[in-house]
Order: C-alpha cells, then structure tokens, then sequence
C-alpha cells in the first residue's frame, strides 16, 4: 500500500475553500479525513475549485486534488501507479457470487472491495494479482483472461492510479483476511450491487456491474 505521503498534503476543507463568493462551499459542507476525500475530488470537480501546487507544510508538489505527486522520472515524466483486481465468482443455490473484502485501512476503510493492489516493481502484474488475491483472502487461483482495465485519474483519493482487472478462478480455499484486509468472504452478487452488504470503495460497484451483465 502507498502511504508515502506529508499529513498536510491531505485533501482539506480549507483548501477546497475559494475566495470566490459564487463557488463557495458553505460550512456545513465542509469534510475533512481520508473518508471524505471522495466526496471532495467530486465537490471539487463540481465547483471547479483549484488547489493549490505545493504542500504548505512539506513544499512536496500536488496535483490539483491535492495528492502528493510522484517525483518525475528520469525521462522527466511522471506516470501512473499500477494496480491490479482480482475478479472471482462462483455460483451458488442463491445465484452469482463474488469475493470481496472489507478494507481495513484507508481510503474506503469499513468498505466492500475487490481484493487487489500495487503491483511491486519488476512484477508481472498477473503474478501481482494472485499474490495480492492470497494476501488479503487466503484463496488461491488462477488468471483466466482480462476483465477490465479503468483509469480515471479521480478514481483513488491518493493519487492517479491505474488498475488492470482480470479474472481469476478461485481455488476451493476458505477465504480468511489478511494483510489489509479486515474480512474476506463471498457475497451474493446482486445483494452487493443493490447495497445491502454495504458500500463498495473505488469504483468496484462499476466493475461489479459490468461483471453481472457479462455473465
């Protein structure tokens, strides 16, 4: 997980403030902590509100969301991190079903998710999703093809990540959390999707979505 980043160079209120009376946020909109760095990338986008480019505190470079920017490399480019989803169901007496864990960390923590993460460098991200899938579930698997691969550089609070979702058959393992994970089970696929396990984190309801309609 990427924690590398100064406490000041966390999304605040006061920065999301403008002096511009029109865009204004009122006081009772304002949020603070990693939870609410959602709901403020898209107030953000909504109100067109700038950032500003150095941490006040550190002087680190961010971006104009406020996260911490990776340093440029060599090429003089600065290019997004890598992650990788595991997409692994089952069927079942009830219907389709899903593995999924709790975060337990944050961004999203409490949240349902897909189990994944960064891929190491010098890492096959193939290889990446399997070590992640038994990391944080206990399960096993193996790659089946190419799922999903999504972008959007609001999609994490932390910074632009980009992640590759593939599908994965999962062993006969009973999942048990690990890692960051705070639980690890297989969910009924719709119950996930209409919201009666909870709220999913990143945008794996999407994916949840576009992983029913292509069954």
């Amino acid at each position: 997980m990427y924690f590398g980043r100064c406490l000041a160079a966390e999304i605040s209120s006061k920065q999301l403030i403008p002096t511009n009376k029109e865009n204004a946020v009122s006081e009772s909109e304002t949020m603070s902590g990693v939870d609410d760095k959602e709901k403020i990338i898209n107030r953000a986008a909504k109100h067109n509100i700038p950032t500003p480019d150095k941490c006040p505190t550190c002087r680190a470079e961010i971006d104009g969301l406020g996260r911490a920017l990776p340093p440029p490399q060599p090429d003089g480019f600065r290019n997004p991190a890598l992650t990788v989803d595991a997409a692994c169901t089952k069927e079942s007496e009830s219907g389709t079903e899903v593995l999924l864990i709790t975060r337990g960390r944050n961004p999203f923590k409490g949240q349902l998710g897909l189990p994944g993460g960064f891929v190491d460098y010098g890492e096959d991200p193939q290889i990446a999703v399997l070590r992640e899938l038994q990391e944080e579930t206990g399960v096993g698997g193996i790659v089946t093809g190419l799922f999903d691969v999504r972008g959007d550089p609001t999609r994490d609070p932390r910074k632009h990540n980009v992640t590759i979702v593939y599908w994965v058959e999962a062993d006969d393992s009973e999942p048990i959390a690990g890692d960051d994970a705070a639980n690890a089970a297989w969910y009924n696929l719709d119950d996930v999707i209409s919201g009666n396990c909870g709220v999913t984190s990143f945008d794996h309801l999407d994916v949840l979505v576009k992983i029913k309609e292509s069954l």
